[in-house]
């Protein structure tokens, strides 16, 4: 697993570790992916598996950059993830536990930094959550030619 580290936000490294996709986080990305799908009415059941075709492609796509956070000493306990295209982020989780307070704050921020090496970016999916955490600050906005790039994934 390589470390990754974040220089702009030293307060909360010593807390938060941060690396870079693994197969052994496979399936939390998988499952925590699709129930976010789920959970957004304006994805339908036939967009919700284009959109996991699409991430599993992206997942093996050069210039994908996916990161892992974990807990400082503790790599096997997820507490978010975070994956970009070269040119947009795709998706952002937090657990739920992690979202509250200050530091899920910074947790949503590094993570979408780490993944996309920018502070506001454009992102390719928009559902619930991603309004949520647009409506309390996060530098995300919805891109439409961004969201079509990410769909020709899975074609």
């Amino acid at each position: 697993m390589t470390a990754l580290s974040l220089a702009p936000r030293p307060s909360i490294c010593g807390h938060l570790a941060f690396s870079e996709y693994t197969e052994a986080a496979h399936k939390f990305l998988f499952c925590t992916f699709a129930d976010s799908m789920r959970e957004t009415p304006s994805i339908g059941a036939d967009n919700r598996r284009l959109y996991e075709h699409a991430l599993k492609r992206l997942l093996r796509e050069p210039g994908t950059r996916t990161v892992l956070a974990t807990p400082a000493g503790e790599p096997d306990e997820l507490m978010g993830w975070a994956v970009a295209m070269p040119t947009s982020l795709v998706y952002v989780y937090v657990r739920w536990a992690y979202r509250r307070g200050k530091l899920g704050a910074h947790l949503g921020s590094a993570l979408i930094e780490l993944a996309t090496g920018k502070r506001a970016t454009a992102a390719a999916i928009w559902t619930i959550d991603a309004s949520r955490m647009a409506a309390h600050g996060y530098p995300i906005s919805y891109d439409l030619d961004e969201h079509e790039r990410f769909r020709q994934l899975a074609r």
